[in-house]
């Protein structure tokens, strides 16, 4: 589970929230998206470095043609030179570009907020900051606090109250409120790693997990590795093998600590199982089981279950 991926689905969900966590006002309303941004390698025209440390630097462009783009390709150039020299970093510097016919520049208002006298174009902050600077921020913003949050114990006091005040946003309908609350426990699980999902469901008084999405994608994932592995062996035994592979996916995807010799217990007591139904039932209770020892546990009971008929009446 990668951060960067849950603020993209974050704020493309509420925008908005963008400028409530800076505490500006929009002009309009955005749409959020994450482009794919094709860039190929090209040669600079020139760099001026100056001998003496302290004095500005200059890039330098020499346009025979008019292209509508020839600042914002030109800054590009600065952009990527100083990813590859850190030693710059702080340092004044200036682009010079030389134009061989008034009529090829399209001026430097195609920078926007770049442009010299226009508004301040860079915002920036911390998170954990922002998001303790004040104690009436928008319920949306709740998503987030998990990012801010000191301790579990914090979560455990408060997280209720983020739920709860994410379920009454009545401006948004049932599915996106609920993606919230799922994207409220991925920043958690993101936050505290080592925190079992029971945990955190009795700490946020959620539903059961295989109720949630996330919950559910866990599951499916097991399912898609298991119907991989069917897929190789092409028969009702690869049908089993690969939901075992899937149980498997799941316990070590929810307990990243989980031992090398249980997870080998755990996978030698589902060989004597052979019935894919049976596999499915433990594949979602994999999903919601408090801990592996406890997994293990219940599968013990169910062989001894098995070998005894006789206890089961």
């Amino acid at each position: 589970m990668q951060t960067d991926k849950l603020f993209q689905e974050y704020f493309q969900l509420v925008p908005h929230a963008i400028f409530e966590l800076l505490q500006m006002t929009p002009a309009c309303d955005y749409r959020y998206e994450s482009p794919v941004v094709k860039t190929s390698e090209r040669r600079m025209d020139g760099f001026l470095e100056p001998m003496q440390a302290g004095c500005p630097y200059y890039f330098v462009e020499v346009q025979g043609y008019y292209d509508r783009r020839i600042y914002w390709r030109s800054l590009h150039h600065v952009t990527r030179y100083h990813e590859t020299r850190a030693d710059l970093d702080g340092q004044n510097w200036q682009m010079i570009v030389f134009f061989l016919d008034r009529a090829y520049d399209p001026g430097p208002d195609t920078l926007g907020p770049l442009a010299v006298g226009s508004e301040r174009w860079l915002v920036s902050g911390s998170l954990p900051e922002l998001l303790t600077k004040t104690s009436d921020l928008s319920p949306l913003l709740n998503v987030l606090r998990p990012l801010a949050a000191a301790d579990v114990a914090e979560v455990q006091t408060q997280g209720p109250g983020w739920v709860e005040s994410i379920k009454s946003l009545i401006d948004l309908d049932a599915q996106q409120r609920s993606n919230l609350l799922d994207l409220l426990v991925k920043f958690l699980i993101q936050r505290f790693a080592n925190l079992p999902y029971k945990e955190i469901e009795a700490m946020l008084k959620l539903t059961p997990l295989e109720e949630t999405r996330a919950g559910q994608e866990l599951i499916q994932l097991g399912r898609e590795e298991g119907r991989e592995v069917g897929r190789e062996e092409g028969r009702e035994v690869g049908r089993e093998e690969g939901l075992r592979e899937g149980i498997s996916v799941v316990l070590e995807g929810r307990f990243e600590d989980i031992a090398a010799d249980l997870l080998i217990r755990i996978a030698t007591q589902m060989k004597q199982i052979h019935d894919h139904e049976t596999l499915e039932v433990l594949l979602k209770l994999a999903a919601r089981i408090a801990s592996p020892s406890a997994f293990e546990q219940r599968i013990t009971d169910m062989l001894t279950r098995a070998a005894n008929p006789a206890e089961l009446s």
